[in-house]
């Protein structure tokens, strides 16, 4: 049978026969023009690639400047960033809404927008892949089953699940794009909305440094009082206030600070700077003796001398009638040890009151400290902070200045006994007396200081454990030194000296936060990218029996003119049962269900169309 547009030809089975040679020519015939939907034209689809490619691209620059680089853009205003703007009242007090731009949206809205329109591109090209699939099938030699050609359409299945009826059809192209489809929608689009956030971060600039005062010992004289010095240093080591400025428990720091740098908010400094300090190597001596002058019963002066690594000393311990727990902290300084012998010692004695005891006092320990001062140049980074009045006040506050770290430049810290009043220095700290009878110990305040630190330490009951003690009066002899050196000894100069420090100020940086997030995007832009290439492959080496778009009813009518089908259609209606579902009844008939079809061409035609043959044994 033949007529015009498509036709049908069956081939009984019962009566087989070669084909031929006209049927063989008219079976070699394609279409003379293929439709093809525009998304899977080469144009399209390199388009898509270099999409694909471009985003690719940005991610992995974004990703890796954001590892090197702290981030990978600064945001210029935080407040505008937050969005924390307040809404505004006009004249009659009423609130009105303040419209500012949140530039968190370019963040969050942007990359999630950008993929979901990679998605759409996509969703396009494989739609347009699984609706041509059943007229290519249909182009087989070998024919195709019905469920794979003239009952298959795609875009009847719904894209959650039409990737698992692709493979189980064999359709394995269309399969791998859905399921690309699907990733791409659900996953990429939202994590591409949590791959970047902003942090604060510290940044650095060189900036230029000035030195008001220098170092200069012979500005310490006799005539210096401690007891500030004192005061400063038990407050920061037993209260944790209060430090002298430019000065920690440990040094006293040449101040410096930048004409350059801001006088709001808060920023560190980075300069090259030289600290100054001292130090004690303190020993409980074993080498000594004692005696007592007894002044009157349960008074007197207990005389301790004795030797320390090659240094002789002595000392008087003044005992009174007391409670038995009252304790007795004697603090001294011994200058006349040879240079072998490092010059100089701290002497120091405690015990508590005991009238039993020959000498009136009982657990007695001795301990003798060498003194060492060191002047070490390095780098200091601290934190300056303005007062928040410094932003509306036009004459702000002082700021306050807090050290994060010193850096030596050498492991070679110089010793500057030479460059030290240490002979004054030491006398003094030791010998200011104080008299609080709200106590239980009796010393100098140099000795109430070390108590006290040993007492934060230990507690109470192990206030004279000769290690506490040690430890305390290295924390106290240093941090003593480091403010009277910050007091008397950094004199203003003249012409204030220059140099090249590093300001680091807090700064909101976008970073890629989510680094897995984004590997993960990555993965599946490359597969997407791979898949396009191979789509362009597929389509170049396949063809479908479309000459034109399947669209609408007229052009169905011309692809199914003549056929086979349309002669089945009469039948379908008159099974018993029909509801008016033509394909729900039609696909239960042997004659579709379990029939092979293929399209070859019709010698007839003088456009090269092509004839729908049902194949039957």
């Amino acid at each position: 049978m033949e007529s015009g547009g498509i036709g049908i030809t069956t081939i009984d089975s019962r009566s087989p026969r070669p084909e031929t040679p006209a049927e063989k020519e008219a079976d070699d015939k394609v279409p003379v023009r293929e439709w093809r939907s525009e998304a899977l034209r080469w144009p399209c689809l390199v388009l898509f690639a270099l999409f694909d490619l471009s985003i690719m691209v940005t991610l992995i620059a974004l990703v890796t400047r954001s590892l090197r680089d702290s981030g990978f853009v600064t945001i210029p205003d935080q407040q505008m960033a937050n969005g924390t703007e307040q809404d505004d009242e006009d004249e009659r007090g009423i609130r009105l809404p303040n419209i500012s731009l949140d530039l968190g949206i370019l963040w969050t809205f942007l990359p999630s927008v950008v993929l979901q329109l990679l998605n759409i591109y996509w969703q396009w090209i494989a739609g347009s892949l699984a609706s041509r699939q059943p007229y290519v099938d249909l182009l087989h030699g070998r024919a195709a089953a019905a469920a794979s050609s003239v009952l298959l359409d795609y875009r009847c299945t719904p894209s959650l699940w039409r990737w698992w009826r692709a493979f189980r059809l064999g359709h394995t192209t269309v399969g791998l794009t859905a399921m690309t489809g699907l990733a791409l929608q659900y996953i990429s689009a939202p994590l591409g909305a949590r791959l970047f956030a902003t942090r604060v971060i510290m940044m650095p600039a060189d900036i230029p440094i000035s030195f008001n005062s220098a170092y200069n010992f012979s500005a310490f004289s006799d005539k210096f009082d401690m007891r500030p010095a004192l005061s400063s240093a038990r407050l920061a080591l037993v209260n944790n206030e209060n430090r002298h400025p430019w000065t920690n428990d440990e040094f006293a720091f040449r101040p410096f600070h930048s004409p350059l740098a801001p006088r709001t908010g808060e920023y560190h400094l980075v300069a090259n700077t030289t600290a100054y300090s001292a130090y004690v190597n303190c020993e409980l001596v074993s080498d000594y003796t004692m005696s007592l002058e007894l002044v009157e019963p349960g008074k007197g002066v207990v005389q301790v001398k004795g030797t320390d690594r090659g240094c002789d000393f002595s000392h008087g311990v003044a005992v009174v009638e007391g409670p038995p727990d009252l304790i007795f902290f004697k603090t001294s300084a011994q200058r006349a040890c040879s240079h072998a012998a490092h010059y100089s010692r701290l002497i120091f004695t405690a015990g508590t009151y005991s009238p039993t005891s020959p000498y009136l006092l009982s657990n007695v320990s001795v301990i003798s400290c060498a003194t060492d001062y060191r002047t070490i140049a390095g780098l200091l980074e601290v934190a300056v902070s303005w007062p928040p009045s410094s932003l509306t006040s036009g004459a702000p506050g002082p700021p306050t200045t807090v050290f994060h770290s010193f850096t030596p430049l050498t492991d070679n810290n110089s010793s500057s006994r030479h460059d030290t009043p240490w002979m004054v220095m030491e006398t003094r700290m030791l010998e200011i007396d104080v008299f609080n009878p709200g106590i239980q110990w009796l010393s100098s305040e140099f000795g109430n200081n070390i108590l006290y630190v040993a007492e934060k330490q230990a507690g109470r009951e192990n206030l004279l454990s000769p290690p506490v003690l040690m430890q305390a009066i290295a924390r106290v002899f240093g941090a003593t030194y480091a403010v009277a050196t910050a007091m008397a000894m950094f004199t203003p100069l003249e012409v204030a000296e220059t140099g090249v420090g590093t300001m680091w100020t807090p700064t909101i940086r976008l970073f890629v936060v989510v680094e897995w997030a984004a590997y993960a995007v990555l993965a599946l832009l490359l597969v997407a990218l791979f898949l396009s290439g191979w789509v362009f492959w597929r389509v170049q080496s396949t063809k479908s029996i479309l000459t034109e778009e399947p669209e609408g009813l007229l052009a169905m009518a011309g692809l199914l003119d003549g056929s086979d089908l349309m002669a089945l259609v009469p039948r379908i209606r008159q099974q018993s049962g029909y509801d008016g579902r033509v394909r729900h009844t039609g696909k239960c008939l042997p004659e579709i269900k379990g029939t092979p079809w293929v399209a070859t061409a019709d010698g007839t035609k003088l456009t090269g169309e092509l004839t729908i043959k049902k194949k039957t044994d």
